[in-house]
């Protein structure tokens, strides 16, 4: 792959300071709302099949129960998205961070060679020598560079692949929603995602402590799964 593949913004600065704590976080949020939805849910159809400790039995009794089970498998397939959702930034959580001491390691690799790495991510020797040694060390410089910008490159693929990941199952969640109105189904938020660097824990907190609010078992699903969304969303923005 050539040295100039790699990001013209990829700077040194920008690979020392590289950080997966976001989706640290996001996979510790996600695995939390998967076992609440799952929790309530599953209280819920137990409630119906015996209220308060009590048979009920008749159609209305089977109409209730069999609403409460279709609800039931609807949410059981939301929280598998979001424990997907969870798996996927922890495991690309794992490879940004081994993409990025790979870069660091090839770096300090060239600086252990003598030679000084810019944050433009390019070898140099200053150091004053033959015409035939500053050919050497001049070809060896450049092949320093070449492999740096390489692992570079490859650390930004890793992360551009995490975000289309977390993208793509987000869709997936925020599409499989309860459709009925009766229940306070939820609208997608409209407006701008935060751009900053990771203001997204407290976003998806606010959306979560709204969630925990929703007026019925439904509507807190599916504020669950549009928050979920906008949560990738705004960690791949």
């Amino acid at each position: 792959m050539s040295a100039t593949s790699a990001p013209s913004t990829l700077t040194r600065t920008r690979i020392e300071l590289w950080g997966t704590d976001h989706l640290d976080t996001a996979a510790t949020l996600w695995t939390a709302a998967s076992a609440e939805l799952e929790g309530v849910f599953d209280q819920h159809v137990s409630n119906i099949r015996r209220p308060a400790g009590t048979v009920w039995e008749g159609a209305a009794a089977d109409s209730a129960l069999d609403r409460a089970i279709n609800d039931q498998a609807v949410v059981r397939a939301q929280a598998a998205l979001l424990r997907d959702l969870a798996q996927i930034a922890t495991n690309g959580s794992d490879d940004i961070r081994a993409a990025q001491r790979t870069t660091l390691n090839a770096i300090e690799e060239a600086e252990t060679a003598g030679f000084a790495v810019s944050d433009a991510l390019i070898a140099t020797d200053s150091t004053v020598r033959s015409a035939v040694m500053n050919l050497d060390r001049q070809v060896e410089a450049n092949r320093h560079s070449e492999y740096i910008r390489w692992h570079a490159s490859q650390l930004a693929q890793s992360d551009a692949l995490v975000a289309r990941r977390l993208e793509t199952k987000a869709a997936e969640l925020a599409a499989l929603r309860f459709t009925d109105h009766g229940d306070g189904d939820v609208a997608p938020l409209a407006g701008p995602l935060p751009t900053s660097m990771h203001p997204c824990d407290s976003l998806y907190a606010s959306m979560a402590g709204d969630c925990a609010s929703a007026g019925s078992k439904r509507a807190r699903a599916n504020c669950y799964a549009v928050a979920a969304q906008v949560y990738a969303d705004c960690l791949t923005a």
